[in-house]
């Protein structure tokens, strides 16, 4: 059985991040409640999404996938600050 490939490439994650970052990084703010602490949130999401999110390829809704990726990451950023 060949290995699937789990990330994506840097076209794949590009038009995720135009597609969707405004919302991934208003949704950020909203968790983090602090502008550079969401900057940096959002930079970890398509980082992460980046090297092991090719399971957003089958998703049936890339933005309810992204957002949960967001949520972990922002609260277990905001529980890591505090």
């Amino acid at each position: 059985m060949p290995l699937l490939n789990r990330s994506l490439d840097a076209e794949e994650v590009s038009v995720l991040y135009a597609k969707y970052g405004f919302f991934l990084r208003r949704r950020c703010g909203a968790i983090l409640r602090d502008d550079a602490l969401a900057d940096d949130a959002l930079q970890e999401v398509f980082v992460k999404v980046m090297r092991g999110g090719a399971a957003i390829r089958d998703a049936s809704e890339p933005l309810r996938w992204l957002y949960r990726v967001v949520d972990h990451m922002g609260w277990t950023g905001l529980i890591n600050t505090h």
